[in-house]
């Protein structure tokens, strides 16, 4: 007989029928070590479920195989399951008091997750290697494994519940319940007790959280819900608990003067009557309310008289208590004692018996944090009462200081007066000086004048006057216009002037509405909400309630179009009766064709395009997004973006850069009224921002979004060019920004840059691609050797010395130059950052590219520059994670930099390099 071979008891809270109950009717099941099958049977023949089983117990899977549609025998770790239920998605999987009898837990919970449906869970069962029971075990000097237990002589892996969460984080899972299985250590297998141990031990161990927890039992998901945590009290074994009556017959206390009676668990109110008519010559009394920490609330507390008559002696009594409140009492130490010293002897004289009536409010564990909380409580009143003092003082030593502020105020006033007076006299002495000078020049001043007034013509002499002012006013801006003909011709300068001044002047116009106003007395028509979503439902958890609370509109309708996600996200849309949800093949996934499929069902005649990740920043935000919309009669608007809680500094700095780039930076809103022809300002003009959009519907059905990328800017485009308005918004935001890798800027970079060349037909000049190459090779080797100084930064450390610290490396190492032989430190420091751009250098490295220094190289000093700017208007103190953002900062950039250079020219460097075709594929994927 297999020695876990057991009935299956529903009755008892155990961990098995904790498990079942969790499992819901006609459920797909896969259960590893099910043993002789007796939960199995359960879920096949009460649930009507089709189970599925894995057992490495011959015999025990041959009983068990009667109520599985298929079981496989074999042990877990050798993963033949896996291709047998290949083909099966699985609601339930079950680790019942397995994962401990395994090597490596973490590897079979990774495995299982694809087997798991969208919405399934994953039971456990664990048990619990700091239970008291072994504990006490350890202090005795004792180990010993049994056949079944805690210490199952088969167990492989021990956990606590802290390791056993962590394992579950790190595997990718989140917990949605937990609960534990309570036993006292005399009813383990181990027979054991506290009164094993020193009393002061055994009460700290008491007092431990986990110390009764047998086994833990966990269901856990693929994707992130509310935790439920089931440590109810009710379910704990509790030691017997009394109360306990001493009478002192002028001896003293003691155990053997009396009288015990039990106490049940807390409920409510326990009558107790101690009879100690049997006592003589009774000199006072002690009354231990539990043989443990508690609260109580004494309802009555009097004693009875040979006569029958009743006296009541609760207002005579005192306690060892922490604190206490009209009858609530709160011991926080294990041997509370309530005090009778205000009744006398003679007043104890003729009494029978001693009644109380009790509830017990909280004990043990429970009754210490109540007795913390309490005196929290308490504390923070007296601090309330000394804080309401202390302000009433200060507020009359405030008052006490204004009027002193005031004579003060009045002295220096009538001080002031008096120098000013003194100053008018010395000014007035000087201007009598002045004047009397002038009065001596006047003459011979008189005599040049008539003769200059003779030799020149008073045109002429306007004409000098006006020539000086210009000169003077022109000749800095005359500076810059030679050096920028001198670098670019004159043919170029002239037509960026000229475009220049098309842009401002004829281009764009700039409007400014008070958008800050929460005023919705105009309802605003239904406006659609174009979504396309993929595995977001962590984002979307928080988006969709924002977006239904939006006010002031008629109607408000969700279009979400989903590229077929598996973190549950098409269970969470179905809560929401009211939007519209499609599915479409990750595979045919393209910007603009999920945008245009979610359009088509729109019935509003305003559509806003979102992303699944930005967020609105009130619920007043659309209102006022709609409002600009309609009031500047545009065909779409854009608004800015602010990035959110978790953005790093390089993400802040580059939503800046965007926002200066598009004249946004100020709240107002820009209005594209023209085409220019020219690629630098046409983008400015055209740029929409698909991150929110809003479009007339009537005028993007003849339009629509096409292409893979940058659907948004060939829109503007193409609706500037037909003479449409467009526009972009700063005086309405959205939250969105992304914590992405130095790889991702990269492939972005590439892609954006080879896009934005085809849109805009611009003729790049002809370069160097073997230099080209060489600059982004050797400026990784800069980098590498700048990142490993900075990392060995002693921090916290002050800006200023930061900044010199930073410029100065970089100088040296911008000044020095690299030998291919110190590779393999630059492989070391940049794999450690990021592996993927580690390996596109491998690819420059392994096909022999010299290390030549260009623009990026020497470049490098700029991007510290930046960097070190935008830190210096946040911070005077560098810690460490701020260095680790400058450091991301200075890898990104190289990351962006590199693939604009790729996307730049990347026909012309397939056509001479066919080793980059692989590289070129894999960095033009997932953007």
């Amino acid at each position: 007989m297999n020695k876990y071979d057991c009935d299956l008891n529903l009755e008892d809270r155990n961990s098995i029928s904790v498990l079942v109950k969790r499992v819901k009717e006609n459920s797909t099941v896969l259960e590893f070590g099910p043993a002789n099958g007796r939960m199995t049977k359960y879920m096949k023949e009460q649930l009507d479920c089709k189970v599925y089983a894995v057992e490495i117990d011959e015999k025990a899977a041959k009983d068990a195989s009667q109520y599985t549609e298929k079981i496989i025998v074999d042990s877990i770790e050798n993963y033949t399951w896996g291709k047998e239920f290949e083909s099966i998605k699985f609601d339930y999987i079950i680790f019942a008091d397995v994962l401990e009898h395994l090597y490596y837990p973490e590897k079979v919970l990774n495995s299982v997750k694809e087997f798991l449906k969208g919405d399934g869970s994953i039971l456990i069962s664990i048990p619990n290697i700091a239970h008291n029971s072994i504990l006490i075990n350890l202090v005795k000097n004792e180990f010993n494994y049994s056949p079944t237990g805690l210490l199952d002589d088969t167990h492989i892996r021990f956990f606590t519940k802290k390791t056993f969460d962590d394992l579950i984080a790190k595997t990718g899972y989140f917990r949605t319940y937990e609960t534990a299985i309570f036993l006292n250590p005399e009813n383990t297998e181990f027979r054991n007790s506290y009164t094993d141990l020193p009393e002061e031990f055994s009460e700290y161990l008491k007092r431990l959280s986990w110390g009764e927890s047998y086994q833990y039992v966990y269901e856990i998901k693929k994707y992130h819900m509310p935790l439920v945590s089931d440590f109810s009290i009710e379910y704990k074994t509790y030691t017997k608990n009394f109360i306990q009556l001493f009478i002192d017959q002028n001896k003293g206390i003691s155990e053997e003067s009396s009288i015990k009676l039990p106490v049940n668990q807390p409920s409510e109110i326990q009558e107790f009557t101690f009879d100690i008519s049997n006592y003589e010559n009774i000199t006072n009394l002690r009354l231990d309310p539990l043989n443990d920490s508690c609260v109580i609330e004494i309802e009555k507390l009097s004693i009875i008289k040979l006569d029958g008559s009743e006296v009541n002696v609760l207002p005579k009594i005192s306690a060892n208590d922490c604190t206490h409140h009209d009858k609530n009492y709160f011991f926080e130490y294990h041997d509370p004692q309530i005090y009778f010293e205000d009744l006398s002897s003679q007043e104890l004289k003729g009494t029978i018996s001693l009644m109380a009536n009790i509830r017990y409010l909280h004990i043990s564990n429970d009754a210490l944090q109540a007795c913390v909380n309490e005196i929290a409580i308490d504390r923070n009143f007296m601090i309330n009462q000394l804080t309401q003092e202390l302000e009433s003082q200060r507020q009359e030593l405030e008052s006490q200081r204004q009027e002193l502020e005031s004579q003060h105020q009045e002295i220096e006033r009538k001080e002031q007066e008096k120098n000013q007076q003194i100053q008018l006299m010395q000014k007035h002495i000087k201007d009598l000086e002045l004047h009397t000078k002038n009065l001596l020049a006047l003459a011979e001043y008189m005599r040049l004048k008539n003769r200059l007034k003779r030799l020149l013509p008073s045109e002429i002499r306007n004409k000098i006057k006006m020539f000086i002012i210009k000169y003077k006013r022109s000749h800095y801006l005359m500076k810059k216009i030679y050096s920028y003909v001198k670098v670019n011709g004159l043919l170029f300068t002239i037509k960026q002037l000229y475009n220049s001044r098309m842009y401002k002047s004829k281009a764009v116009v700039f409007h400014t509405n008070d958008a800050s106003i929460k005023d919705i007395s105009i309802v605003h028509d239904k406006v659609s909400i174009v979504i396309p979503t993929h595995n977001g439902l962590r984002d979307l958890t928080k988006l969709i309630p924002q977006l239904i609370n939006q006010q002031g509109f008629h109607d408000i309708e969700i279009i979400i179009v989903d590229s077929s996600s598996e973190d549950g996200t098409k269970e969470f849309i179905k809560n929401f009766s009211d939007i519209k949800f499609i599915t479409i093949e990750q595979k045919n996934f393209s910007h603009s064709y999920a945008r245009n499929l979610g359009f088509d069902t729109c019935s509003g005649k305003v559509v806003l395009f979102m992303v699944q990740d930005a967020l609105p920043t009130s619920n007043f935000w659309l209102h006022s997004f709609v409002h600009i919309f309609k009031k500047t009669k545009l065909v779409a608007l854009s608004c800015s973006q602010i990035p959110n809680a978790e953005a790093d500094l390089y993400t802040c700095y580059g939503l800046k850069q965007f926002n200066d780039f598009l004249d946004i930076s100020e709240s107002k809103t820009k209005i594209t009224e023209k085409y220019i022809d020219n690629p630098t300002y046409a983008r400015k003009l055209a740029q929409l921002d698909n991150v929110s959009c809003l479009v007339d519907a009537n005028v993007f059905k003849q339009y629509k979004f096409r292409g893979k990328y940058a659907e948004d800017l060939d829109l503007g485009l193409r609706l500037i060019k037909d003479k449409h308005r467009i526009g972009m918004t700063s005086e309405v935001s959205v939250l969105h920004s992304h914590l992405r890798p130095a790889y991702y800027y990269m492939k972005r970079a590439m892609v954006e840059t080879e896009v934005v060349k085809d849109m805009f037909e611009k003729n790049t000049e002809k370069i160097n691609l073997d230099d080209q190459l060489s600059d982004i090779l050797v400026t990784s080797f800069v980098l590498a050797f700048f990142l490993n100084e900075i990392k060995n930064i002693n921090s916290p450390i002050s800006f200023n010395k930061f900044k010199v610290s930073m410029s100065n490396s970089l100088d040296n190492l911008l000044g020095r130059e690299y030998l291919k032989d110190e590779y393999s430190h630059v492989h070391e420091v940049l794999y450690k950052y990021d592996a993927n751009i580690m390996n596109v250098i491998d690819v420059l490295f392994k096909n022999n590219i010299e290390l030549k220094k260009g623009d990026l190289f020497y470049s490098m000093h700029h991007i510290n520059s930046e960097a070190i700017n935008f830190i210096e208007n946040k911070y005077t103190l560098i810690d460490e994670k701020i260095i680790s953002e400058y450091i991301l900062f200075m890898l990104n950039t190289y990351g962006t930099w590199s693939g604009v250079r790729f996307g730049t020219n990347k026909k012309e460097y397939l056509e001479k390099f066919p080793f980059l075709n692989g590289l070129f594929e894999k960095l033009g994927k997932g953007v």
